[in-house]
């Protein structure tokens, strides 16, 4: 059956995948399944202890799956409840509760053999959102609250991107105004997060086409970052891959629709001086192309 805000995890070739809701989430589960990418098939596992639940959150750590967190049917209060799966056995084990008030609508991510489960909500009508992380030590048994950026966005399910165990970025999510757009990359250490305010321009290439359409070139994608944002005395542009974007200029408008910066793309980096563009407040970069058409566009707050 289809379902809403349900939690998985991967573990070799198999994707675990459970609980959740039905449209409307009049109804909630706590059936759990394996998906073999090899054969194609799903088979159904022994159900989640925590019983219905929606928008839990899961990861893996070697071969045990780990799942908890989440709101409950009809009610406000989420859990704290998280439990260890052993694949070997199909089975379930309490482990020890996340951190008080619990964690709803999270995202997670797995470095040094840690999990790690942050942001969301702390109740089921959404109106306080998180920027923390906790860290579960398997070893020990045990959670540690962490610390963020008191600039990371609060949010619930921000997309979690990992490269090669050790670079994390957290992109997007939904906030109390709609949905991001940041981008930060997430550091384990007393390192702050890095902030990387990010907007994506298409670029396409010329197509040629046969009778057989035997050569199709595909879009390529520039990054556009934006940082420091919020800014102070200086705010940088940077760009991904600045020759692709050969007669496409940058522009930053107020938000009178006055435009206060132009730059024809020529560089990789551009620092701006924010005593250039005006006073504090909200502005807005915008991509243009050859044709004039806007590609892209991005908030800037200059404090």
């Amino acid at each position: 059956m289809g379902r809403y805000d349900a939690a998985s995890f991967t573990i070799g070739n198999l994707a675990y995948l459970g609980t959740g809701s039905c449209k409307n989430r009049f109804c909630y589960y706590s059936d759990f399944w394996s998906y073999n990418t090899s054969t194609d098939t799903w088979t159904q596992l022994a159900n989640y202890p925590g019983g219905n639940t929606s928008a839990a959150v899961g990861f893996a750590i070697g071969n045990d799956g780990y799942l908890g967190g989440g709101g409950k049917p009809f009610s406000l209060v989420l859990s704290t409840a998280f439990y260890k799966y052993t694949v070997s056995t199909n089975s379930w084990a309490a482990i020890a509760s996340i951190p008080s008030p619990g964690v709803m609508a999270s995202s997670s991510f797995v470095k040094n053999n840690e999990g790690y489960v942050g942001c969301g909500i702390t109740n089921n009508s959404a109106t306080v959102l998180l920027n923390d992380y906790k860290k579960y030590d398997p070893s020990s048994n045990s959670w540690t609250s962490l610390t963020s950026n008191s600039n990371y966005s609060k949010s619930l399910s921000p997309n979690i991107t990992q490269i090669n165990d050790s670079v994390i970025y957290s992109i997007g999510g939904m906030g109390k105004r709609g949905e991001l757009t940041n981008v930060w990359r997430l550091k384990t250490s007393s390192t702050p997060c890095t902030h990387y305010d990010t907007i994506y321009v298409a670029v396409q290439d010329t197509l040629t086409f046969k009778i057989n359409i035997a050569s199709v070139a595909q879009p390529q994608f520039v990054g556009v970052k934006v940082y420091p944002n919020p800014a102070g005395s200086q705010v940088t542009i940077a760009i991904s891959d600045f020759t692709q974007l050969s007669n496409y200029t940058l522009k930053i408008y107020n938000t009178l629709g006055v435009e206060v910066f132009s730059q024809a793309v020529t560089a990789a980096t551009y620092t701006i001086n924010t005593s250039t563009i005006g006073v504090a407040g909200t502005y807005h970069l915008e991509v243009y192309d050859s044709l004039n058409a806007k590609r892209g566009r991005k908030t800037i707050i200059i404090q």
